[in-house]
């Protein structure tokens, strides 16, 4: 769920930087911009990735009655 979470968070802090050169720059190409959301992305993918292995992991494990 950590990785989730910081995932998610690090994206955030990713776009709120976007926005920021944005803002300072009047005009900017779109394939800069396309690129900059992608990797901003990133790390909310593989915060998904590791949750998603997790679950699968506890659910394998989880004892039957």
């Amino acid at each position: 769920m950590f990785a989730l979470v910081f995932g998610l968070f690090s994206t955030f802090l990713g776009i709120i930087q976007v926005l920021g050169v944005m803002q300072q720059i009047e005009s900017i190409e779109t394939g800069v911009l396309c690129g900059g959301i992608k990797v901003t992305l990133i790390p909310a993918v593989y915060g998904m990735i590791i949750y998603m292995i997790s679950l699968v992991i506890r659910i394998a494990e989880k004892p039957r009655i």
